[in-house]
């Protein structure tokens, strides 16, 4: 598991991949890092179900957890 020094020069590699892959991906990867959700919570992830305010803690609803191989 990567220190939180080391994820942030993670996420800043990984948003240089593609053209639209590297913002999904550190959305992802931040999500999964700093929400401590599991890969299927963070797929099913949608924009509405994300509550960040300006300031302070915010929260995300998860409603399912996609299944898949």
């Amino acid at each position: 598991m990567p220190n939180p020094v080391q994820m942030r020069a993670l996420l800043d590699a990984i948003k240089t991949v593609g053209e639209t892959q590297g913002p999904r991906l550190v959305a992802l990867y931040g999500c999964m890092y700093y929400g401590m959700l599991r890969p299927s919570e963070a797929v099913a992830l949608t924009k509405n179900a994300c509550h960040l305010p300006d300031e302070g803690w915010g929260y995300l609803e998860i409603d399912e957890a996609r299944r898949r191989s």
